[in-house]
């Protein structure tokens, strides 16, 4: 393509902006272009028939396209294309060993994993697809339509996705169209109820984000339809004629507004996937964040369901469900506590469930699932709701990779309880516990790869101990406004990713926000380019400056001095991004704060005391008096000159900033003695002093607000003032600064 570019093209944008457009014409009919089709071709005509039919059908979405796991799987079995072995495999199973041997040919791209390791979702790359969409339009297997570049459909064609320009089309009709698929969301509804009229024979329907209120009329007239997709829509009632559609196997209709299916709905005894679902808070963090719709009638004749997601509790639901031995997949919302015995045994009775959400009717339903026993094959298992006497059951199996507790109200720590789950993988806790302080300890988690906590409002002390969670990649922190500190343990977790926090205390994000500009600052003063690399470290996390300064100092032999930290938090980070590479590299750390010097290395804290007056007395000398000989204080200013110092009590940075300004002052008494008696006045506006009240002011600005009221109230007195502890402890009492 460079090649063929370079001779063919003058290099100004225009030329390579038609290459682009014309892309697929070039590779179709460029003679210079078509051994690059050749080649492709060779990967896609080695592959097994039943393999080459699903990546065509890839090939048919928009380019850059995420395809999801397990929609693709859905598609490709209401198409046709996914082979029963008859040895007890789903061919929801037989679907992922197609995508993971396309991933295994680098035919696709995994471009998004589960906490698990398992691929969530899928691309083909451009080239690929450019020439595997030609193939698949030549065969007759599909077109993909992108607007202006093909406003002519083959009558032959099989499958159509209409990815924008809908309206462009001058034809549109085929009578052997058996799926359609539209990505435009631009057409009105009536184009669409139009369209359908003419496709007699589809198998598949996707309607996903389409701006459609209701259910087109002919839809219940198509009765091959396998795959119906109503998703994203603002349809609100499923018409009772869909009992028509017996050979309909999936029926999405989640982010919908359907609250109540039809009672015909039980009579469509092929169904394997039946979502309907709204979303109240797409955080997911509140009680009721999922709608559940209500099936009424006997759902005993939908034997072949294999997931249902989200539906409303009822007394004879409950135990009907025990009829669905094939269920993987169950949400189930509205639950009482009168419905858990008779729901856990028709549980019990699917062998193959493996996800599975429980959430309470309100939030002061309790659930008492102590005498339950454990799912054996449970892999997720999200549960809803408040567990009686505060406690955790014991019914997590030791397969479990995924758990989620929503607003449990436990009042133990209930992270000893599944410590050891070898398996774990993703775990989620939403203001599922009441107490203040959690505790990670060593080799708890050892699989561990996300971990969440969110809404827990008395929560303000996060432990982590060093061994535990070795191997975590994504931390998320959400709501809690209690947790002011970040915590040290984070240090110990060196496999850490991401970190996303959201609705976090003033205190917390401003720690955080702190020690990013500081990453920045020496990461800019070790390359030493900061011109030219400054706006890129401007916009990266804190986790990847991180890793870039490990890698940075790798190999080197550096010296940092820290000066003046203030934070436990930001020696935690930081000493984590010094990469300690035995090359002799030394950190160097001043500050004010004795936690902060505890973090050190045994016997390597220095603490340096204030001066004694000698000493005080003899570089106050040298400041100011630096041009006398000897630096000795003229007699007529040693009064004045001991009062100055002793006003500066042993401060280093006051007696050299003030030594420093009367050193070019005349040895004048009067002017000396009107430099003391202005002395407070100067510290605040002397421009020459006005840093040593920056310093001074973060011991202030460090303290806490009930502190530094006190601390301030005890400035009022008299210079040299005796404050009687007693005396000042009523009187705090009685401004009301001291809390109950």
């Amino acid at each position: 393509m460079g090649g063929w570019s370079t001779c063919q093209l003058k290099p100004w944008t225009p030329c390579y902006s038609w290459v682009l457009h014309q892309l697929s014409w070039q590779l179709a009919n460029n003679p210079e272009l078509n051994w690059i089709s050749s080649v492709l071709k060779l990967s896609l005509n080695d592959q097994p028939s039943y393999l080459r039919r699903c990546f065509l059908y890839c090939s048919l979405y928009p380019e850059d396209y995420k395809i999801r796991r397990k929609h693709i799987s859905k598609l490709w079995i209401a198409e046709g294309l996914v082979e029963e072995r008859g040895d007890g495999t789903t061919m929801e199973e037989v679907a992922e060993c197609y995508l993971m041997e396309l991933t295994q040919r680098s035919l696709l791209q995994v471009t998004e994993r589960k906490a698990c390791g398992r691929a969530r979702t899928f691309v083909m790359r451009d080239l690929v697809r450019e020439v595997t969409s030609i193939i698949a339009k030549k065969e007759k297997f599909g077109i993909a339509h992108g607007g202006a570049s093909t406003t002519q459909i083959a009558h032959e064609a099989r499958r159509l996705f209409i990815q924008s320009g809908a309206q462009t089309m001058n034809s549109l009709s085929s009578s052997r169209l058996r799926s359609f698929t539209l990505f435009d969301t631009e057409v009105p509804c009536s184009w669409i109820r139009d369209l359908l009229s003419r496709f007699r024979l589809l198998r598949v329907l996707c309607l996903r984000f389409a701006n459609i209120g209701q259910v087109p009329a002919v839809v219940t007239e198509l009765y091959n339809l396998r795959y119906i997709d109503f998703s994203y829509t603002k349809v609100k009632i499923i018409p009772t004629s869909f009992r028509k559609l017996v050979n309909l196997q999936v029926l999405d209709l989640r982010f919908t507004y359907v609250e109540e299916l039809p009672l015909e709905i039980t009579m469509l005894t092929n169904l394997r996937q039946l979502q309907v679902c709204a979303v109240y808070d797409i955080l997911l963090r509140s009680l009721n964040c999922l709608s559940a719709t209500k099936i009424p009638g006997n759902i005993c004749r939908l034997k072949n369901l294999q997931a249902l997601q989200v539906v409303s509790a009822s007394k004879d639901l409950v135990s009907q469900l025990g009829n669905l031995k094939l269920m993987r997949t169950l949400a189930i919302a509205e639950v009482r506590q009168s419905y858990i015995a008779e729901l856990w045994n028709s549980l019990t009775k699917m062998p193959n469930l493996n996800r599975l959400l429980i959430s309470t009717c309100n939030v002061n339903e309790t659930l008492d699932l102590k005498m339950l026993k454990p799912l054996p094959n449970l892999t997720s298992f999200v549960l809803s709701g408040k567990l009686e006497g505060g406690l955790l059951p014991s019914i997590f199996s030791v397969k479990l990779k995924q758990l989620k507790l929503d607003w449990s109200s436990l009042k133990k720590d209930p992270v000893s309880s599944f410590s050891q789950m070898l398996n774990l993988v993703d775990l989620l806790l939403t203001g599922a516990y009441t107490v203040e302080q959690l505790t990670f300890c060593t080799r708890w988690f050892p699989n561990l790869k996300s971990l969440q906590l969110a809404d827990m409002e008395h929560l303000n002390w996060i432990e982590v101990e060093d061994g535990t969670m070795v191997n975590p990649h994504v931390l998320s922190l959400a709501g809690l406004r209690n947790l002011k500190v970040v915590p040290e343990g984070i240090k110990y977790i060196r496999t850490l990713h991401e970190m996303f926090l959201t609705e976090m205390s003033n205190e917390f994000i401003i720690r955080l926000k702190t020690l990013k500009e500081l990453l920045r600052e020496i990461m800019n003063q070790l390359t030493e380019q900061r011109a030219s690399l400054a706006s890129g470290f401007m916009t990266m996390s804190r986790m990847r400056l991180v890793e870039i300064m490990q890698s940075y100092l790798r190999d080197k032999k550096y010296f940092i001095v820290l000066d003046d930290v203030w934070e436990k938090d930001a020696w935690l980070f930081l000493n984590y991004a010094f990469v300690k590479n035995n090359c002799g590299s030394e950190v160097l750390i001043t500050t004010r704060r004795k936690d902060v010097s505890s973090l050190a290395v045994h016997n390597c804290v220095i603490e340096l005391k204030t001066l004694n007056y000698a000493e005080s007395w003899e570089l106050f000398c040298k400041k100011a008096f630096f041009a006398l000989e000897g630096s000795i204080c003229p007699k007529n200013l040693t009064s004045l000159a001991k009062k100055i110092v002793d006003k500066c009590q042993g401060l280093p940075l006051a007696i050299i900033a003030i030594g420093s300004i009367l050193s070019y002052h005349a040895l004048d008494e009067w002017e000396w003695a009107f430099f003391y008696n202005q002395l407070n006045w100067q510290l605040a506006n002397n421009s020459e002093l006005s840093w040593i009240s920056t310093v001074l002011n973060l011991s202030l600005d460090d303290l806490p607000s009930h502190l530094r009221s006190c601390f301030l109230y005890c400035s009022l007195f008299p210079e040299d003032h005796w404050i009687q502890r007693k005396q000042i402890a009523k009187l705090w009492i009685a401004e009301g600064f001291v809390e109950g």
